[in-house]
């Protein structure tokens, strides 16, 4: 369910049986929104250029993954004297825009300070929840608990099934990967939440 989902990483780790597998969508926002824009006709030039080699890019740019995600949720992004970035934000912007005229009643958003990218995420992310149906179901999997961009089993997955994966998700160009994960052999520290959300003040 969606409480595991929501845990830490490593309070995640600590409580999961190591039996479990995790099974991925590598890079999977960034090449689900490179198909989209893609198909569309849209010209998207620097996207195309992450996706295709997201680690040449981070090491050209100094960016982080996280930094580029980011980048991909919000509408106005500060001055920076990284061209790539300026380039790449004034490209996604102008995508983001003509997309949102296409699903503008099928998404709506109440997130008032990035409503277009809000929009196009909500987009997105239903596309990967599509994604992650299909490859659960080619593998069999009935025990799944969703991970965001992908999902952990019981089950072991081999390089073949990874394979009938990629073929089966193969229109939208995105590739699965088991990602290795150790289990934690003591009870790892986790910050205490932040107070403005506890249960009292959000009831």
């Amino acid at each position: 369910g969606i409480a595991t989902q929501q845990l830490s990483a490593k309070l995640r780790s600590y409580l999961l049986p190591h039996t479990y597998t995790d099974v991925d969508m590598r890079n999977c926002h960034p090449t689900i929104l490179h198909w989209v824009f893609t198909v569309l006709g849209y010209k998207t030039t620097h996207l195309e250029d992450y996706v295709i080699d997201r680690d040449t890019v981070l090491q050209r740019t100094g960016l982080k993954k996280d930094h580029v995600l980011a980048l991909l949720n919000q509408d106005k992004h500060h001055k920076t004297d990284n061209d790539w970035v300026t380039d790449f934000c004034v490209e996604m912007h102008r995508n983001k825009v003509k997309l949102a005229a296409i699903i503008a009643h099928q998404y709506n958003t109440t997130n008032k300070t990035h409503p277009l990218s809000s929009k196009v995420t909500k987009f997105v992310c239903d596309i990967e929840n599509r994604l992650l149906h299909v490859a659960m179901k080619e593998l069999g999997v009935d025990d799944g608990i969703l991970m965001f961009d992908g999902f952990m089993t019981t089950h072991p997955i081999t390089p073949d099934q990874l394979n009938q994966v990629n073929v089966a998700t193969g229109l939208v160009d995105v590739e699965w990967v088991v990602k290795e994960w150790s289990k934690p052999t003591t009870i790892p520290h986790v910050a205490p939440p932040d107070a403005s959300r506890t249960y009292a003040i959000q009831k």
